[in-house]
């Protein structure tokens, strides 16, 4: 005997579980990306590494490339965006 119910003519059949889908791509850091994470990392008291900026930014922005843009930004201006050590 099966451990599952058995499926009566009256009921309609189960549907087949669909897969997962795929995570949305990630776009482009926008400006209101670029000003959450200058104001989180400027007052933080500790450094902000990529996976603690992701959990404020939206799902589908790129906290790397929020980084990277910032980095840019700040080039030779006296503020260098580096990598905390990794412990």
């Amino acid at each position: 005997m099966s451990d599952e119910p058995e499926h009566q003519p009256d009921e309609p059949a189960p549907l087949p579980a669909e897969p997962a889908a795929a995570p949305a791509p990630l776009r482009e850091p926008d400006e209101d990306s670029l000003r959450l994470a200058e104001a989180l990392i400027f007052a933080s008291a500790e450094p902000v590494t990529p996976r603690g900026l992701a959990r404020i930014l939206p799902d589908d922005i790129d906290a790397d490339a929020v980084l990277a843009a910032l980095r840019a930004r700040y080039a030779g201006r006296g503020v260098e965006l580096s990598t905390p050590p990794t412990a």
